[in-house]
């Protein structure tokens, strides 16, 4: 038997482990005898082993051995993974792989190949093979951080030629050109070695994106000097607001509109919606890579204290809304509502609407229509007014009058430096001789109630002069 050892001693280690052949045979008495065993493999990888011979017959116990040679291997096995055969990309389930492809439809997905070539004489086991997208023909740290694709594992015989296919590969750079970058490795090698294996196109679909762009912000009014924060403290409370938006798409942003909120805190949320809306202002279209400033004047009818102004535009570009704070406003000196009977006021018969006067003659129980103008001298919108119109029967309104004289009431708002009609139709209940007519409101502008005669009614064919 034929032994490979890593000494000249021949022992278990050797027996278990070092194996070559064996040869079998006989001796004739004073016979000299070869015994040779061809095709021995030295598959201990590298390095020297020295050769012993053991042998063994029916004349001794045991075997009997000798260092015959030592036999050293210089060259080590090794694996050697090469870009070799087909290679490329391919639309969907395809099959033709080439350099170069377009995408022009939904989902854009597509295939990629890579085939390796092992020129070792040794296997390698663990092989993996990732796929990128880049944006030029170089590999680097962009590609690897933003471009992964996808992988493959397995294994390459030596001598062998394999193929890793990655499919379902999700082209999701938007449009445009990327590289497509193979990049593998394996306990052959240290790190990666990369190939360009070929080239994808999205092929550009039209879209439009409106993003906050360039100048933004709150301005005194007709100031034009916009920042984030200002100060208002003298009437009327008015500001300028302004933003402006980019789109970065290359389609017309159609039926642009931007409204304007002031808000208490930096979120924009239902409350927002209901009690703090500005106003609006509509641009029509915004053209590709153009931009479209939004101003608006604005009244700050809040009161006092700071409010955070947001801008919230909408288009045919997205679903919904989007929004973002263009700046703040505070409003040093309190502001405040203040309501005067102005404009119109008076009687008038239900069909006779249009003619409201002083003096009404009616006929006992007869519908009126009673009505009075209040205007907001103040710079902050009066959210409950309240107007209860009675009977008296005098010019004075009173105790008495509350309490027996009530006849219908009103309910509305009225804006700063603007004026709202409330109006009631009445009954003229009190059976005969004249009542004046009184209307009395309350709201938050102020404590307790106040009051104007609108004109009296007699329930008669006669008119009594004033």
């Amino acid at each position: 038997k034929f032994y490979a050892s890593l000494d000249k001693n021949f022992g278990p280690h050797d027996r278990a482990h070092g194996f070559l052949g064996k040869v079998t045979g006989r001796v004739d008495a004073h016979e000299l005898k070869e015994f040779k065993y061809t095709n021995a493999h030295a598959d201990w990888g590298e390095g020297v082993r020295y050769i012993i011979a053991a042998w063994k017959s029916e004349c001794t116990h045991g075997y009997t051995w000798v260092v015959i040679g030592k036999v050293k291997i210089k060259k080590h096995l090794k694996c050697e993974l090469k870009a070799r055969g087909e290679k490329g990309v391919a639309l969907l389930h395809a099959h033709d792989f080439k350099y170069d492809i377009h995408l022009d439809t939904h989902p854009y997905k597509f295939d990629a190949k890579l085939t390796l070539f092992n020129h070792g004489n040794k296997k390698t086991e663990h092989v993996k093979v990732k796929f990128y997208a880049s944006l030029d023909k170089n590999f680097g740290p962009h590609d690897r951080a933003h471009g992964f694709l996808g992988k493959v594992t397995g294994r390459v015989d030596a001598h062998e030629l394999k193929e890793f296919k990655y499919t379902n590969a999700h082209a999701d750079w938007g449009e445009g050109v990327r590289y497509i970058i193979a990049a593998w490795k394996s306990e052959c090698t240290h790190g990666y070695t990369w190939v360009v294996i070929g080239k994808v196109k999205i092929k550009k679909h039209l879209k439009c994106e409106l993003k906050a762009r360039g100048e933004k912000g709150v301005a005194l009014l007709h100031a034009h000097d916009f920042k984030y924060d200002i100060h208002l403290d003298t009437h009327p409370y008015k500001f300028d607001a302004k933003l402006t938006l980019f789109n970065h798409g290359n389609k017309k942003a159609e039926h642009v509109k931007v409204k304007f909120y002031a808000s208490l805190d930096q979120n924009f949320g239902p409350h927002d919606q209901a009690h703090g809306y500005l106003g609006e202002v509509s641009a029509g279209h915004i053209q590709p890579h153009d931009s479209y400033e939004f101003k608006h004047g604005a009244v700050a009818d809040w009161g006092h204290g700071k409010r955070y102004v947001i801008a919230v535009w909408e288009s045919d570009c997205t679903h919904g809304q989007a929004w973002k704070v263009i700046g703040k406003v505070k409003v040093k000196n309190p502001c405040k509502c203040e309501l005067v009977a102005y404009g119109e006021k008076g009687l008038a018969k239900v069909h006779d609407e249009h003619n409201f006067q002083y003096s009404l003659s009616l006929k006992a129980h007869d519908p009126f229509t009673a009505k009075v103008t209040l205007s907001n001298h103040g710079c902050k919108k009066a959210e409950h007014v309240k107007v209860k119109f009675y009977a008296s029967l005098d010019k004075n309104f009173g105790p008495h009058d509350k309490a027996h004289g009530f006849l219908g009431e009103d309910y509305g708002f009225v804006h700063p430096h603007s004026s709202t009609e409330f109006k009631k139709v009445l009954s003229a209940n009190w059976g005969h001789g004249v009542r004046y007519i009184i209307a009395a409101w309350t709201s938050e502008c102020k404590h307790g109630e106040t009051w104007v005669v609108l004109g009296k009614a007699k329930p008669s064919n006669w008119v009594q002069s004033p």
